[in-house]
């Protein structure tokens, strides 16, 4: 085993370690067993279990130690398999977000491609390991395409959503979209190994594809993560909203001709930061002059508007705070 695969194993442990921890945290959940949150934590959990499906290593020594008096690739049966199934959950998870048409021609995609899959396992049972390793990679891709689907036609609208669906969002695109690029790369890997019959399968594209493989488990970590520990993450978007709200308050500071705000003195803490300057621009606003371009900016961000975090969200994104910026 080499340090590639000794990285990757031990990234999984890690991820197990992780793994045991939440699922004892869901059996005192009621909502665990709740329709669709069920389906969405099973084929997050699966897909991290399948993260060591994804090593050569493990592979082989399934097929080769744990089950020396089977000649048919079990392991890799089931490797592909997984994926399938991990697909099927998603699509059902997501059904009432789909048009039946697609869901129907997802699930016979699946099925077809578990049958090709038990066949073809079965016939290159005899061949190399590494063109039976090879081989599962392009069932694997053709089989999921109209899962792909799935994902791309299921996204929300991000414009609308609370800051701990927007922290889901991020951290669930990242992990399809590593996901994908693991796939596209084991592909290559695949197309390369067969047409060359290498007989080494650490190529430069199966390299690729456990460093995306990796960084999509820890998204998938980050994802699955409390709430509280997700809310974090979106820091970064926290502070450019406060520098965005500071901007705004000294704007309608030189306009009523006051005192500018300074925030920093208060207590450290991002958040009150961002609801003094919201009190600011509220306490402030009736004083503008009614003609003035600068409220009548703020008052359009505001109109329909009764919840406050949206309210946030929408004074910083005001016209008002880019015009501070090309006049600083």
């Amino acid at each position: 085993m080499n340090v590639i695969e000794q990285i990757y194993i031990g990234l999984g442990i890690v991820w197990w370690s992780y793994y045991v921890s939440r699922l004892l945290g869901h059996g005192r959940d009621p909502q665990f067993l709740r329709f669709p949150w069920l389906m969405l934590w099973l084929s997050a959990y699966l897909t991290g279990f399948g993260y060591l499906f994804n090593s050569y290593y493990v592979l082989q020594r399934l097929d080769t130690i744990v089950l020396p008096q089977w000649n048919v690739p079990f392991a890799m049966i089931a490797r592909t398999s997984l994926y399938f199934f991990v697909a099927a959950l998603y699509t059902i998870s997501l059904k009432k977000l789909l048009h039946v048409t697609l869901v129907r021609i997802t699930f016979v995609s699946l099925l077809l491609a578990e049958a090709l899959n038990l066949s073809l396992m079965i016939i290159l049972q005899n061949t190399p390991y590494s063109t039976i390793y090879w081989c599962s990679h392009l069932i694997i891709f053709f089989g999921n395409i109209p899962a792909f689907v799935v994902l791309g036609t299921a996204g929300g609208n991000t414009q609308m959503m609370s800051d701990i669906a927007l922290a889901h969002h991020f951290w669930q695109s990242l992990l399809q979209f590593f996901l994908f690029a693991c796939v596209i790369f084991n592909v290559l890997a695949a197309i390369y190994g067969l047409s060359l019959q290498a007989s080494n399968v650490y190529s430069i594209w199966q390299i690729l594809a456990y460093g995306c493989s990796s960084i999509s488990i820890l998204c998938l970590a980050i994802v699955t993560a409390p709430d509280t520990w997700l809310y974090k993450t979106l820091y970064p978007v926290h502070v450019i909203r406060y520098r965005k709200l500071h901007h705004l308050c000294l704007l309608i500071a030189r306009e009523l001709e006051i005192v500018e705000p300074n925030f920093t003195t208060k207590e450290g803490d991002i958040h009150v930061r961002i609801h003094a300057a919201v009190i600011y621009v509220l306490d402030n606003l009736p004083f503008l002059n009614n003609e003035s371009l600068l409220k009548k900016q703020i008052t359009s961000k505001m109109q329909g508007h009764e919840d406050l975090q949206q309210i946030i969200v929408n004074l910083s994104k005001s016209k008002a705070t880019r015009w501070f910026d090309n006049i600083k």
